[in-house]
């Protein structure tokens, strides 16, 4: 399994602590907000760190 970074580890918390606190502000239930990471540009092994913390859903757009 992949060692998962600090830095990753903390970004991701952040952004959850981000879509909580909006959600609270507008009445929204947080577990119906799905947060996807976009790994356009980031290396593999990054995308594996973010996999290891639980982020499943993964979005990519380039030009073909």
């Amino acid at each position: 399994m992949t060692e998962v970074s600090d830095h990753v580890q903390e970004r991701l918390a952040r952004v959850r602590q981000r879509i909580s606190q909006a959600c609270q502000r507008s009445g929204r239930d947080a577990a119906l907000v799905r947060l996807i990471g976009v790994t356009k540009g980031v290396e593999l092994e990054r995308i594996r760190q973010a996999l290891a913390c639980g982020v499943t859903d993964l979005g990519e757009n380039r030009v073909q």
